[in-house]
């Protein structure tokens, strides 16, 4: 005769009854160097330094 605990033990054995631990999903954040961001603050001064230019032009072209 099998007591409840040789049939749980035997359970756990065929791996019924478990749990995995589950990991949150690590999120992979690209490492920036420092001539990165260098290279994107750059970027953004001469995307703004041809913003100023394109609106000087068109207020040049309105006097």
């Amino acid at each position: 005769m099998q007591t409840n605990f040789t049939v749980r033990i035997a359970q756990l054995e065929e791996g019924e009854g478990r749990k995995e631990k589950k990991s949150a999903p690590q999120l992979e954040l690209p490492l920036k160097t420092k001539n990165d961001i260098n290279n994107e603050k750059e970027a953004e001064n001469i995307a703004m330094e041809k913003n100023l230019n394109e609106q000087k032009e068109e207020e040049e072209k309105e006097n």
